[in-house]
C-alpha cells in the first residue's frame, strides 16, 4: 500500500517496474540469471569468505534483484544506474535486525566514541549487501549508486545531536518523508513509541 502511494507521486513521464512477489518459476530463473551474470558473494561478519554465514545466492532479495533488473534491461537498454537504499540502516538505524551478532547500538550516546564504528558500519551486513548490489548491477552492466553512503550525507549524520538521531527510526528519513508528504507507515517498538518505517528504496 505505500509503495502504490508513493507510485502515484511519481511523474508520468518515468517508466515503472514493479513485481509484489516471484513465482517459483520466476525464483529459480533469477538464480541462474544470478550463476550466470553475477560474481559469487557471500553474507557474514568481517567481508572475508571463510567468515561466511550465508551465500548470497540463497538471499530472495538477491533473486528479486536479478529479475527486475533482467526485466528492465530487456525494456529499455539505455538504464546505466540503480539507485540503491544500501546503507541506511547500517548508518542510520539504532533498532537493525540485521546483523552477524553484533548490532547497531541501541541508543547513540552523547560521545559517539563509545559506540563507534559498530560493525555494520563498515563490516557485517553493510559489507555484504554491497557486495551484492554491486555483483548483480555489475551483472547487467549497471552501475550501483548508494545515496546513504554518500560520504558528507554519512557525515552529518554522524554529526548530528543524540536526540536528533534517537528522535525516531532513521530520523533524517523520516523527517525528509514528513517535510515533503511522501507516504511512510509507522509501528511500534521496544525502543520508540511511534516508529516510521521505510519501504523500497532501490530505483
Amino acid at each position: 500500500k505505500v509503495i502504490n502511494k508513493r507510485l502515484k507521486k511519481v511523474s508520468k513521464k518515468n517508466k515503472i517496474y514493479k513485481k509484489n512477489s516471484l513465482s517459483l518459476e520466476e525464483r529459480n530463473f533469477s538464480i541462474e540469471l544470478l550463476k550466470k551474470n553475477c560474481s559469487l558473494f557471500n553474507y557474514g561478519p568481517t567481508g572475508n569468505k571463510k567468515d561466511a554465514v550465508f551465500n548470497g545466492i540463497d538471499d530472495p532479495g538477491a533473486h528479486g534483484l536479478a529479475f527486475l533488473l533482467d526485466q528492465v534491461k530487456r525494456k529499455d537498454s539505455d538504464i546505466k544506474i540503480l539507485a540503491s537504499g544500501q546503507g541506511a540502516d547500517e548508518i542510520m538505524s539504532n533498532i537493525s535486525s540485521y546483523n552477524f551478532g553484533k548490532p547497531n547500538p541501541k541508543i547513540f550516546p552523547e560521545n559517539l566514541e563509545d559506540v563507534f564504528p559498530w560493525e555494520n558500519f563498515y563490516f557485517g551486513t553493510q559489507s555484504s549487501y554491497l557486495s551484492k548490489e554491486e555483483s548483480i548491477s555489475g551483472g547487467f552492466g549497471i552501475e550501483g549508486i548508494y545515496p546513504f553512503l554518500d560520504r558528507e550525507v554519512v557525515q552529518e549524520y554522524l554529526w548530528l545531536l543524540p536526540e536528533l538521531k534517537n528522535e525516531e527510526f532513521k530520523s533524517p528519513i523520516v523527517n525528509f518523508l514528513k517535510k515533503n508528504k511522501y507516504p511512510y507507515r509507522k509501528s511500534n517498538t521496544l525502543f520508540h513509541k511511534n516508529v516510521s518505517v521505510k519501504s523500497g528504496f532501490n530505483a
